[in-house]
């Protein structure tokens, strides 16, 4: 009977897992007769569309594709978070399969260990006995009755009829009779009466147990499934714990890798590197999400400053429309000539020229902590303390801007080589309050400047034309802190701009004081000095002399600041300034 038992144990268990089986199959079939009505009205909508005009009905056929081909997908994906490869699959194979062969081989052991004996099998025996007592002869009545006395082990007196068997009654005298136990057969004597082994007649069988051993022997029985049990929890924990860490490091491992891409993406760093593979479906999607997201923000940020997106990022801030005003310095660059060596240039070659040249120039903007707002046709527009503090601002941008000319000198010789015509910039700086900010329309808008300061940094820019000079800067940024102590500059000339009112003293940027310039250079800023002073002094005649002498120091002996100024003393000689002028000519 208790095989038995054991055996529906087992029957019920696999029958709980053929019910998941079936409840698994139920969720394919429901998410298949979804699908399927889809179909069905989607192929409905097909043929009322047919209905209509051809190109209606071209239409439709389209639409029909498409949808067929978007169901298709989403009968794929279906299949796939059905499959084996989800984490709810993997936790069930992990689970389940592992506690159902626990349970099996925890009911098999305990079916090997477990003491089966007990009073309903003693009591059938003992009957088997008692019927079969007048149909056997002796001999095999006796093996009959040592058969029952090996399997009743704890049987110490035995009588059938008036045979007894087994009579061991002595050794169990002293204990107590609680400990005892006995069976007559076919009548039991009362409870109330008291009496010893083979002296109650009446009943045909009589046998007595020592209930004691029973009971010990079930208590080590007992101990023995007790203790199986708990080994077989402990060892069934190390391996869910085995299991577990494996299962874990699947998962988690592979999180803590986008983890890791995600925090250097929130600081724009990025890397061309293909993430790490994984089986599970979920980790699949999240990595094909995150790569599409990541190339989006990486194609983002190259459209816009690096540095205003990374300032957004790491203070949390979302993009609003919005100015500040803010002392900082102005760039302006514009390569001269540009028109004519397009005219002489394929598209691709003036594409290639120009991604080499903003590439470079960009880099040195970027090192010396400028930020490059926008390429405006061949020119470029960079500020300097916006939107981060940086010392010395003016500096950096002059510094940025000798480099610039370097680098051209640099890339010079492998342009020829590739027959390109030689590059040569322009620059205007400016350093003044402007507003700073975000630009636009709520939907688009761009990081950028506007202000009174940034139209004269780009007039300052054109005039370099005018004077053949490189890089002109403005009064303001001639005088922030440092800067002539950096730098050598030459007094150019001081203009009232286009839209101004007020004067712009010019100077241009020659070179860093610790480098050595030209041998001709020392000589004519020297002389060009004494020419600007007699001509703030209304002294013209000497003035023009001594811009002449200026120019003759130059290797050319040709210079247009010097021509310029010449001919403006030759103007004041025959039409005065007047008292009141101080030294400014008025630009048109």
């Amino acid at each position: 009977a208790r095989v038995g038992t054991r055996a529906g144990r087992i029957v019920r268990l696999i029958r709980l897992t053929r019910l998941m089986r079936l409840t698994k199959l139920i969720r394919i079939g429901r998410i298949y007769a979804a699908i399927s009505d889809e179909v069905t009205m989607s192929e409905r909508q097909t043929v009322d569309a047919r209905k209509g005009s051809k190109g209606g009905k071209e239409m439709s056929l389209g639409r029909r594709y498409s949808s067929m081909e978007n169901l298709n997908l989403r009968l794929k994906t279906a299949k796939q978070e059905q499959g084996k490869n989800t984490v709810a699959a993997a936790m069930v194979e992990m689970t389940i399969s592992k506690v159902i062969v626990g349970v099996l081989l925890m009911l098999f052991v305990m079916s090997m260990i477990e003491n089966v004996e007990g009073d309903s099998s003693a009591i059938v025996a003992l009957k088997q006995l008692h019927l079969v007592s007048s149909m056997l002869n002796t001999t095999s009545f006796t093996k009959l009755v040592n058969d029952y006395l090996v399997n009743q082990k704890h049987c110490f007196y035995l009588r059938v009829n008036d045979t007894v068997y087994l009579d061991t009654w002595e050794e169990f005298k002293g204990q107590r009779s609680a400990e005892i136990e006995f069976l007559f057969l076919p009548n039991m004597p009362g409870e109330d009466e008291k009496f010893a082994p083979g002296e109650w007649t009446e009943g045909t069988v009589e046998a007595w147990y020592d209930v004691k051993k029973k009971e010990d022997g079930q208590a080590n029985t007992n101990i023995m499934t007790t203790g199986f049990v708990i080994t077989l929890l402990l060892g069934w924990m190390l391996v869910f714990h085995k299991h577990s860490k494996r299962f874990a490091a699947k998962i988690a491992v592979p999180l803590q890798v986008i983890g890791s891409d995600m925090k250097r993406v929130s600081q724009l760093i990025f890397r061309d590197e293909q993430p790490m593979s994984s089986n599970t479906l979920e980790i699949q999607k999240i990595q094909d999400a995150f790569f599409q997201m990541k190339n989006a923000i990486h194609s983002f940020a190259k459209y816009v400053p690096k540095e205003i997106v990374l300032n957004m990022t790491l203070h949390r801030k979302m993009a609003k429309l919005g100015v500040i005003p803010r002392h900082i310095t102005i760039f302006f660059s514009d390569i001269a000539g540009f028109t004519t060596i397009c005219e002489s240039l394929q598209p691709n070659e003036i594409l290639k020229m120009l991604s080499e040249y903003f590439t470079a120039m960009s880099s040195i903007i970027v090192e010396t902590e400028g930020i490059l707002l926008e390429f405006i046709g061949d020119a470029i527009l960079a500020i300097w303390n916006a939107p981060y503090d940086v010392n010395d601002h003016a500096i950096a941008c002059i510094s940025a801007t000798l480099q610039m000319q370097k680098k051209l000198k640099e890339l010079k010789s492998s342009w020829e080589k590739a027959g390109y015509p030689p590059i040569a910039i322009r620059c205007g700086i400016h350093t003044d309050s402007v507003f700073v900010g975000n630009l636009g329309a709520p939907e688009r808008m761009k990081y950028g400047v506007m202000g009174d300061g940034v139209n004269l940094a780009s007039r300052l820019e054109e005039l370099n034309k005018r004077y053949g000079t490189q890089q002109l800067i403005s009064d303001k940024t001639y005088s922030c802190p440092r800067v002539t102590k950096v730098f050598i500059l030459r007094h150019v000339d001081k203009v009232v701009v286009k839209g101004r009112s007020k004067a712009t003293d010019l100077y241009e940027v020659c070179g860093f004081f610790h480098e050595k310039l030209e041998d001709w250079r020392d000589e004519f800023n020297k002389a060009y000095a004494d020419a600007m002073k007699l001509y703030f002094n209304q002294e013209f005649t000497d003035a023009s002399d001594k811009f002449e002498d200026a120019k003759n120091f130059k290797p050319d002996k040709t210079d247009l600041s010097c021509d310029l100024l010449r001919s403006r003393c030759w103007n004041y000689l025959e039409n005065p300034p007047g008292e009141d002028w101080d030294g400014s000519s008025v630009l048109t």
